[in-house]
């Protein structure tokens, strides 16, 4: 069994939070290292990949579509002396 993580994803999906959230929304992109949000065909590329006979040998795997959000939280946390939960 695999698995996708994604981070901020550019969909359809953003149009559901409040009107005041969008000033927000419109900046998400400044606080990801790949200074933009992702896009759903690169959430779904992956997905077919890890359903796909060259991902065969692939498993227990967690795939992460972020952007780098999780190496820049993690880059953070080592720079505040805050330890990852176990």
């Amino acid at each position: 069994m695999n698995a996708v993580a994604t981070g901020w994803i550019a969909s359809s999906g953003m149009d559901n939070y409040p009107p005041e959230m969008a000033p927000l929304i419109k900046r998400l992109a400044d606080y990801t290292p790949a200074r933009r949000l992702g896009t759903e065909s690169e959430v779904f590329a992956t997905i077919v990949f890890l359903l796909s006979p060259a991902a065969a040998f692939i498993s227990g795997s967690c795939s992460r579509v972020d952007g780098a959000d999780e190496v820049m939280l993690g880059i953070i946390c080592k720079h505040m002396g805050i330890l990852p939960r176990k």
